[in-house]
């Protein structure tokens, strides 16, 4: 295995958090594939760039702390896929903490979650 430094990465020192070092893979390389969604393990539903990645991010993010998320629980009531990560991250971005939760069964009543 082949190790590089931080300086050979193209990164001035390592990510204080995961969410720190997709936006220095985002500043460094934004055109660089970063995620490829497949629905059922072969079909790809979605694709994204560190940098479009970076942007949504950003976008949903601005929302959660216009909302006031900032230190506060964000229940993420997503499937597996490109919603999930998205709003995962923002709530990183955001400074909010995400809790995730499969999404109620459509037999279930919402009250139990």
């Amino acid at each position: 295995m082949i190790r590089l430094s931080a300086e050979e990465r193209g990164y001035a020192g390592p990510a204080a958090t995961v969410a720190d070092r997709l936006r220095e893979h985002a500043a460094a390389d934004p055109d660089r594939l970063a995620l490829i969604f497949l629905d059922d393990g072969e079909t790809e539903s979605a694709r994204f760039t560190y940098g479009a990645l970076d942007r949504r991010i950003r976008a949903l993010a601005a929302a959660l702390q216009a909302r006031g998320a900032a230190g506060e629980r964000v229940l993420l009531l997503h499937p597996p896929g490109p919603e999930f990560v998205t709003s995962f991250y923002a709530c990183l971005y955001a400074g909010a903490v995400a809790v995730p939760s499969p999404p109620p069964m459509a037999n279930r009543a919402f009250p139990r979650v």
